[in-house]
C-alpha cells in the first residue's frame, strides 16, 4: 500500500505571512528534512521573542549579498509556528516552542502570548494609524483536520476558516493573494508565485502595520544628505531631522540606539553602529548589552527609506534555528491536526516596510518602556548615516512587530 504522507507549507510575508498544509505522496520527490535519528536539541531557557527576531536576522544574513537589506516580521513568522504548533506533539512541538520561546515555554503559555498580542494590536485608534492583522485557514475537501484544531485556532488566533474544492487550481493561489492584498492594503499582492502541488490545507496570518510618530518630523527640516552603504558607496538620501527629540539614549560598547516612540502602542529602536562596526558585529553586544537607556534630548537625523524582503527558503532558516522533526516526513509528528501524517514542506515570508516624516508603514506574512521627560538635561546628536538595525516593538508587551538591517537606501 502506497504511504501518503501530509505536508504544511508555511508562507509568510510583510505584512502578511502564510502557512499552509499540502498533501504529497511518497512518490512527490526528496525527503528535504534529512535521514536517521538525531538527538534531542537542547534550547535555552534564556530564549525570548527578541532574540529570536535577531537569531533570524543573523541567519538570513549570512546567505545575503553584503549590500542586501533585510526586513522580516518576527511576529508573523512566530504566529505561523505557533499556530502549526497547535497540531503538533511529541519533539516537533518541543523544537517548534523551544526555537522561538525557549525550553520553558508549554502550548498553554504560547497561545496565551499570542492572544495577548492579538488583542493588544486590536486595542488601536484609527486615528492614530491602522493596524490589521488576520489569521485564516484555508482546507481542501478531501484534507481530513482534527474539529479540535480547528477550535483552538479559532480561539485563539480568530482564524477565518475557508473550504475549497481543490487546493492546486489558480483560483484558490488567486483567492488568497486577495485576501492577503486586502489585509495588508495592497502592500502584498502577490504571496503565491504558483499553484498548491497538491491538495491539503493552508495557514495564512496577514499584517499590516501603519502607526503616525509620537512627535512628527517636520517635512521642513529634511534636506538632503548623504548615505555611506556596507559596500563603502556614498549615496544620496533625504534625511529626516528632530532637533529636541526627547526619548530613550544608549551610548554602548559598539553602538549607539536612541527609541522614536510611535502611536498605536509601539515603537523604532535605531542601533547605529559605531564607525569600524557592522550591523552584524554588534548584534552579539546587542544582546549581551546591559547598558540602560538615558532620558535625553536628542537631534536626530534619520533617511527616509523603504525596503523589503522575501525569501521561498524559509525551511532553511527555522531548520538553521532548531526546527527540525517538523520538516522531516520519517519524524514529523503532527497527530493533533489531522489522521493523516504529514510535515512542514515549504515556506515563504516576504516582508515591505516603509518610513518618512508622519510614521511607519510595513506589511508582513515579533516593548520598550518610555521613560518620562521631565528633568532632561543631556543632550546628544544622532546621525544615522550608515548601515543600522531597527526594531519595531510593541511598548504594550514587548513583542518585535518587525525588524531588520538597512545596508543601503
Amino acid at each position: 500500500m502506497k504511504k501518503i504522507v501530509r505536508n504544511i507549507c508555511g508562507l509568510m510575508c510583510a505584512g502578511a505571512v502564510m502557512a499552509g498544509f499540502a498533501a504529497c505522496s511518497s512518490d512527490d520527490g526528496p525527503d528535504d528534512g534529512g535521514s536517521g535519528q538525531q538527538p534531542p536539541r537542547e534550547f535555552p531557557e534564556s530564549i525570548s521573542e527578541s532574540m529570536f527576531a535577531v537569531n533570524c536576522i543573523e541567519k538570513i544574513a549570512e546567505g545575503l549579498p553584503a549590500d542586501d537589506n533585510i526586513v522580516i516580521s518576527p511576529l508573523s513568522i512566530s504566529h505561523s509556528v505557533s499556530m502549526a504548533a497547535n497540531g503538533a506533539d511529541g519533539n516537533t512541538l518541543r523544537e517548534m516552542l523551544g526555537a522561538i520561546y525557549g525550553s520553558r515555554m508549554t502550548l498553554d503559555g504560547m497561545n496565551g502570548q499570542c492572544a495577548l498580542q492579538l488583542s493588544s494590536l486590536a486595542n488601536t485608534d484609527p486615528a492614530d494609524g491602522d493596524v490589521k492583522i488576520a489569521n485564516s485557514i484555508w482546507v481542501d475537501s478531501t484534507f481530513p483536520v482534527y474539529d479540535d484544531f480547528i477550535s483552538k485556532t479559532k480561539d485563539v488566533f480568530a482564524a477565518e476558516i475557508h473550504t475549497v474544492d481543490d487546493m492546486r487550481s489558480s483560483a484558490v493561489k488567486d483567492e488568497i493573494n486577495s485576501w492577503v492584498s486586502d489585509v495588508t492594503g495592497g502592500k502584498i499582492r502577490n504571496l503565491l508565485s504558483r499553484n498548491f502541488d497538491s491538495r491539503g490545507a493552508a495557514l495564512v496570518n496577514a499584517f499590516h502595520l501603519f502607526a503616525k510618530w509620537l512627535v512628527p518630523f517636520d517635512p521642513a527640516e529634511t534636506t538632503d544628505g548623504e548615505f555611506t552603504t556596507s559596500s563603502g558607496m556614498k549615496v544620496k538620501s533625504r534625511m529626516m531631522r528632530n532637533r529636541y527629540l526627547e526619548s530613550g539614549y544608549t551610548d554602548a560598547s559598539g553602538f549607539k540606539s536612541a527609541i522614536l516612540y510611535l502611536r498605536n502602542n509601539a515603537a523604532m529602536q535605531i542601533v547605529l553602529p559605531d564607525e569600524g562596526e557592522t550591523p552584524m558585529s554588534v548584534i552579539p553586544k546587542l544582546i549581551s548589552n546591559r547598558v540602560r537607556q538615558e532620558a535625553c534630548q536628542i537631534d536626530i537625523s534619520i533617511p527616509k527609506f523603504t525596503a523589503e524582503y522575501g525569501s521561498e527558503d524559509f525551511v532553511d532558516i527555522m531548520r538553521s534555528l532548531g526546527i527540525s522533526d517538523a520538516f522531516d516526513r520519517n519524524r514529523s509528528d503532527f497527530s493533533k491536526l489531522s489522521p493523516a501524517p504529514f510535515y512542514i514542506s515549504r515556506i515563504v515570508h516576504k516582508t515591505c516596510i516603509s518610513v518618512d516624516e508622519i510614521g511607519v508603514e510595513a506589511s508582513s506574512a515579533t516593548s520598550t518602556s518610555g521613560e518620562s521627560s521631565a528633568g532632561v538635561t543631556k543632550k546628544v546628536s544622532f546621525t544615522v548615516d550608515r548601515p543600522f538595525l531597527f526594531f519595531v516593538r510593541d511598548t504594550y508587551n514587548g513583542s518585535v512587530l518587525f525588524c531588520g538591517i538597512i545596508n543601503k537606501i
